[in-house]
């Protein structure tokens, strides 16, 4: 444990100096007409996480159970934005499980019952690909249109299918293996890490939001309490 606790340490302090490293070469070897191609890529990403994560999964949980939108986001803005600045996920696990508890102790269905399916959906659920993480299919359209070696429509099946699977991984392994399987020339993954500095925060605002839904559907779907 002591080994691989200073291998980790390591890592950990070579890891700024690597991601700095890759956006100066991307910036360096980047032209206006390039730049301005990765900003339409920064914000459709960024206003569709927060569509999804303020707007259409609070919206689900709205519609389907007997829970406002301002339980859904008053209760939990302390987690989002602990989320978002931390860009980790597994940290604010307890909270949201915290507050699932919490907010379906409000409604009518049984704590005990209730309690007991959060703490079994949320540590199973962060180990399945999340919405955060499916938003990296995005990035792979982008590298195609980007590069122009565009995805076909034919392709997105193989896309989906391959891509889902490696998504079980981390997104900084399944994003290489998806550029070689669509053939798009590797070298685009450093534009990948370059906008992870702001896309992460995002995708990570989004995962919260998902495992919050996804724990809060589940538990009132198994109390029978799902209803529009």
């Amino acid at each position: 444990m002591e080994a691989l606790s200073r291998v980790t340490n390591f890592v950990v302090r070579l890891t700024p100096i690597g991601v700095f490293a890759i956006t100066a070469s991307a910036s360096g070897t980047m032209g206006i007409a390039e730049l301005r191609r990765m900003e339409v890529y920064l914000f459709i990403y960024v206003a569709f996480a927060l569509v999804m994560s303020l707007w259409i999964l609070p919206a689900l949980v709205t519609t389907l159970t007997r829970l406002r939108y301002r339980q859904v986001i008053g209760l939990t803005k302390d987690a989002l934005i602990t989320a978002f600045a931390t860009a980790s996920l597994f940290i604010v696990l307890p909270i949201l499980a915290e507050k699932s508890k919490e907010m379906i102790g409000q409604s009518d269905v049984d704590q005990e019952e209730a309690d007991s399916a959060v703490d079994v959906i949320i540590p199973t659920s962060f180990n399945f690909p999340h919405a955060g993480k499916l938003f990296t299919f995005s990035f792979i359209l982008f590298a195609g249109w980007f590069s122009g070696f565009d995805v076909e429509p034919a392709d997105y099946p193989v896309l989906l299918g391959s891509g889902l699977m490696s998504l079980f991984a981390n997104v900084n392994i399944a994003v290489p293996f998806m550029l070689d399987v669509m053939h798009i020339p590797s070298d685009t993954f450093q534009f990948f890490v370059a906008t992870s500095v702001i896309n992460a925060r995002f995708g990570t605002l989004l995962a919260a939001m998902h495992v919050l839904t996804l724990t809060l559907l589940t538990a009132f779907a198994m109390s029978g309490r799902v209803k529009i």
